[in-house]
């Protein structure tokens, strides 16, 4: 619908109104399509669901040094789509570095001491004991 608008003459002003989003997406949009393929533009392309695994295939390209544009068009979607998977997938890449961190900080060795407690826990450095 957004590239129909603009084909008409539509200013990228009106067609962000007219769709409901911001100006610059219109542009990014507009960017995203090369003149030759305008012609060809879906605008349900836009809205496309990228299943998972293509959405790691997108990540593993990119990070590869494929362009965005060129993922763009190959996967018929926004270059802002394939920047918004490449951010997502570093997210998630970095939370769960940041659970498996958490994990192996949390795997202690448990030992059991007999003992008086007040003095063999002087005899503990205090950093290795865990305060929760």
């Amino acid at each position: 619908m957004a590239i129909e608008l603009r084909k008409q003459g539509r200013t990228q002003e009106e067609v962000a109104a007219i769709v409901g989003v911001a100006q610059q997406t219109v542009s990014e949009w507009e960017k995203s399509i090369s003149d030759t393929e305008i012609g060809k533009a879906n605008t349900s392309d836009l809205r496309y669901k990228i299943p998972k695994g293509a959405q790691e295939e997108i990540y593993k390209r990119y990070k590869s040094g494929e362009s965005q544009k060129k993922l763009a068009v190959e996967f018929k979607i926004s270059q802002g789509r394939v920047s918004q998977i490449v951010k997502k997938i570093e997210r998630e890449k970095e939370r769960a570095a940041k659970e498996a961190e958490e994990v192996k900080r949390a795997e202690v060795e448990a030992v059991v001491v007999h003992a008086d407690a007040l003095k063999w826990l002087h005899t503990l450095e205090a950093s290795s004991l865990l305060a929760y």
